[in-house]
């Protein structure tokens, strides 16, 4: 093909390229055909709806992607670094949140998250560190102080209750699939296994202390059917969930040191199923429940193991609970008999608690 002839096939050729590229130019002005945006939007739903499902490691990956398509992404970032907590993926996690900070050096949540994450890897300066930065940024937070007394082994008598309040209503609608799910929690079904064989007949009346989404009462009911079951518990949004199974005869919304040091009525079974972790002094409570308690009814609750003769508070936010100190306590207030037995409570960062289930007659 020779020069004229190219320059001729070219002037044809432009008003085709010129059609396409006014055609293209109108597509993006009214269509977003850039992908990141939509792309991450739906990795992120795919996420939420993972753990709402319990699928933990799914939803690991759904945001594991996200974040390929954007490593900034903010939502993305604490939401990675939040399962890592949950899963026990400390050097994954502390990877992510570092980066994740230096994008976003303000971030309360993320300096939170990153001391939940070297605590749980057994760095106790770093993660004071990263909490007292987290105070800085937001100083009225009950939540991080009380982490942060734990990393600093102060020595607390009991949970904020806006600790408590702020943790349990804001997972009350997907509760019992993470307690079951991520942490393999058995301790309701521990305890009510146990009460089951003391209860005589159906017309026992049972206490159920920090009775949450009723999951303890709902393992009592799949052994023996009780008439008189009544629950209490701080958040109400875990109440709302414990109505739905209808099993419970009386629900109160409440502090149960308070409940047990004001109403008149008397029990043949006070329980309390992984409620005391926010509890580090429990003389209160044991005082309570001996006078809440029919002659010869039970007291019954599980605690976190602990070796030695007290109570601690540790960097999860919990407490644990030494047997010795148990028993300093039953002899003090009064009770008769003490029997414990070792099991496992739950899941904690991936690894299984140890606790002990323990049993009190008056």
């Amino acid at each position: 093909m020779n020069l004229k002839k190219l320059q001729q096939s070219f002037k044809l050729c432009r008003p085709t390229i010129g059609a396409w590229l006014n055609d293209l130019k109108c597509r993006i002005k009214h269509f977003d055909i850039k992908p990141q945006p939509p792309i991450i939007g739906a990795l992120l739903q795919q996420a939420s709806a993972a753990q709402d499902a319990g699928e933990y490691l799914v939803a690991l990956e759904y945001l594991r992607s996200a974040l390929r398509c954007n490593s900034r992404n903010y939502t993305a970032l604490v939401e990675l670094s939040n399962l890592c907590v949950w899963l026990g993926k400390a050097e994954e996690g502390l990877r992510n949140v570092k980066w994740a900070i230096r994008n976003y050096p303000e971030s309360f949540s993320l300096y939170k998250i990153q001391g939940l994450l070297y605590a749980m890897s057994g760095d106790m300066h770093e993660s004071a560190i990263s909490l007292k930065r987290a105070l800085q940024i937001q100083p009225d937070s009950p939540n991080v102080r009380h982490i942060l007394d734990g990393v600093e082994k102060n020595h607390t008598k009991i949970a904020p209750r806006e600790y408590v309040v702020g943790a349990f209503d804001g997972y009350a609608d997907s509760f019992d699939e993470i307690l079951l799910g991520a942490l393999d929690y058995r301790s309701h079904i521990e305890l009510a296994a146990e009460i089951g064989k003391l209860i005589p007949n159906k017309s026992a009346a049972v206490l159920d202390l920090g009775c949450g989404t009723g999951l303890f009462g709902r393992a009592l009911f799949d052994l023996v059917t009780v008439d008189n079951l009544v629950g209490v518990d701080l958040s109400s949004q875990m109440l709302a969930k414990c109505t739905e199974r209808n099993i419970y005869a009386q629900l109160h919304t409440g502090d149960l040191i308070e409940f047990l040091q004001t109403i008149q009525e008397q029990y043949d079974f006070i329980t309390a199923a992984d409620v005391f972790v926010y509890i580090g002094d429990l003389s209160p409570v044991f005082e309570g429940a001996y006078q809440r308690l029919v002659p010869g009814g039970y007291f019954a609750f599980t605690v976190e193991a602990l070796p030695g003769d007290s109570y601690v508070l540790t960097h999860t936010g919990r407490y644990q609970h030494s047997l010795k100190y148990l028993t300093t306590l039953q002899k003090l207030f009064g009770y008769s008999t003490i029997s414990a037995k070792t099991i496992d409570l739950r899941k904690e960062y991936g690894n299984i608690v140890s606790g002990y289930l323990v049993l009190l007659q008056k």
